[in-house]
């Protein structure tokens, strides 16, 4: 083989490997933002619905206010610090797949529990883009000019947007009021509260091993906790999320996970509330099992 054939061969391959891990670290995405998401709306009419109430009311309304709604627009952005143990990952395993991750972004319509993200992954020296679509539980896939129907079998849970609130008050510690200001136009009150670590640890539990948790990966996740921080911003005139950001840090060996740091950042915003678009499906796409996705595109 000509060098110069064996170099796209080798690229080829690389660029199939890279979309491989960028449509598994978007199911990722997809569960953390099952995990940790809120939401928000548009407009700032109905007066001050925010007055009198305290920190954990304000939360707990709000939460309800969101469950009541049926559309709105997720754009996202998290960076992810990850430092893993000299025994090698499986690129299949999540910390695998997050190994070497700088960043990952995402934005687009959401009407629970569909959602149809455009996706965003640096890995550093390369990057790579996916449509991710989900449908009536069917996971659909558009990257390097391909469409497809990904069999997930067991690899992902079930994902409901809509739950996103209830899962977010489970890891709010503490909340207090730091401030009263506008985010995109809407007055909002900001809440700042700690983050529970055991509920951390509860739901981002899946997305470190498939097997679960042992007591002994819990004890040493809880000891290398170092921060965690969540702060909302929420309407004061109809009590819905405009804007969360999420930080937290695990600094400290975890043997079971072969993990030695974990840092995310988040950023989510929400807009376009009520406002209805079709979460529709790609036409004639291929079926193809999550593991074989590499070897299709000419890993």
């Amino acid at each position: 083989m000509p060098p110069s054939a064996a170099v796209a061969g080798i690229g080829a391959c690389y660029t199939a490997s890279i979309a491989s891990r960028l449509l598994k670290i978007a199911l990722l995405a997809l569960a953390a933002i099952a995990l940790a998401a809120g939401c928000g709306g548009d407009g700032d009419s109905g007066g001050d619905q925010t007055e009198g109430l305290t920190s954990d009311e304000l939360l707990q309304q709000s939460a309800d206010a969101f469950a009541e709604e049926e559309a709105y627009r997720l754009s996202f952005e998290a960076d992810i610090d990850t430092d893993v143990g000299p025994a090698a990952l499986p690129p299949t395993t999540p910390l695998g797949l997050l190994a070497g991750l700088g960043t990952v972004s995402g934005e687009g319509p959401v009407q629970p529990p569909d959602a149809s993200l455009d996706v965003a992954a640096d890995f550093g020296p390369f990057s790579a883009q996916a449509n991710i679509t989900w449908v009536e539980e069917r996971l659909f896939a558009s990257l390097l000019g391909r469409d497809f129907e990904i069999e997930t079998g067991d690899a992902i849970g079930d994902i409901d947007v809509g739950a996103a609130p209830r899962a977010l008050l489970r890891w709010v510690q503490n909340p207090m009021e730091t401030g009263r200001v506008e985010i995109d136009g809407v007055n909002t009150v900001e809440l700042t509260a700690d983050i529970d670590r055991d509920a951390v640890i509860d739901d981002l539990g899946p997305l470190l091993s498939s097997g679960g948790v042992s007591d002994d990966a819990r004890a040493q996740l809880r000891d290398a906790f170092t921060r965690g921080e969540i702060k909302i911003w929420i309407g004061r005139s109809d009590l819905l999320p405009r804007q969360i950001e999420v930080g937290l840090a695990l600094d400290g060996e975890v043997e079971e996970f072969n993990l030695v740091r974990l840092g995310l950042d988040a950023k989510l915003n929400f807009s376009e509330f009520g406002k209805s678009t079709t979460v529709s499906v790609p036409d004639d796409a291929q079926a193809l099992p999550l593991d074989d996705l590499g070897s299709i595109l000419g890993g």
